[in-house]
């Protein structure tokens, strides 16, 4: 940060907001070697037990995020990396609410707590509800406890919805085609195990995991479990590989 901080800058607001992005665009580069250099080299890299331990510390205390343009995606991928590598415990239902004990600003803590509600909400999450319960008392903010309701509600109408497709009921029939043109239903896999992948090709992370996805299904009888991995590219037709 030495050049930032001896470029003899006037506004500390507009200092701060620059300290504040190289340091998240210095992480997204740590966070992406081991992706990157999968694609490059066709193999996984070995690094250091310690590469990430510099996460441990990671604290977002700064007024100055909120001047940052797509803050709220680099934190979630900043939680990401420390909640998988271990360096910050969460269950199911609180991991917002450890996440929120990092973020010391409490505009941007409401505002991203919003971000990844509605990322679960979008998502489905099960345990929504439960979720929302634990960090509730955090919102101050009149609006966003109004968009708090906003999400509960939408949560219970995509419930109600959707009832019909909770755990133990019939599955909805869905259908795609593969590479050689030939139609697959799931009424084709009845009495199996199915695990549906949804993916595309410009989503890097589902690149980055093909070959663990592939590993993971030598494991399994292909007589008893079927992977399916259904692409939402647009091409002509939507493909089933």
């Amino acid at each position: 940060m030495f050049f930032v901080s001896q470029a003899g800058l006037k506004d500390e607001d507009y200092k701060e907001t620059e300290k504040c992005l190289l340091r998240l665009g210095m992480y997204n580069s740590l966070f992406n070697i081991p992706m990157a250099m999968r694609l490059f080299t066709q193999k996984d890299t070995v690094l250091p037990t310690t590469f990430y331990h510099f996460v441990s510390g990671l604290r977002f205390d700064s007024p100055a995020l909120r001047n940052i343009d797509n803050l709220n995606d680099n934190l979630k991928e900043c939680f990401a990396v420390m909640e998988t590598k271990g360096y910050l415990n969460v269950g199911l239902t609180d991991f917002l609410q450890k996440r929120a004990a990092l973020i010391g600003d409490p505009v941007v803590r409401e505002d991203y707590l919003i971000y990844a509600l509605e990322q679960e909400l979008t998502a489905f999450n099960q345990y929504l509800p439960e979720v929302i319960l634990n960090i509730e008392h955090i919102f101050n903010n009149k609006k966003n406890q109004q968009r708090l309701q906003d999400i509960s509600r939408k949560y219970q109408e995509l419930t109600d919805r959707y009832e019909r497709l909770g755990k133990g009921k019939v599955a909805t029939d869905f259908a795609g085609t593969d590479q050689n043109n030939q139609k697959h239903s799931l009424k084709d896999y009845l009495g199996k195990v199915v695990v549906v992948d949804v993916w595309s090709t410009n989503c890097i992370p589902c690149i980055g995991e093909i070959p663990y996805l592939l590993e993971t299904e030598r494991q399994f009888d292909p007589e008893e479990v079927v992977f399916i991995s259904y692409s939402v590219d647009r091409y002509p037709k939507e493909k089933m590989a």
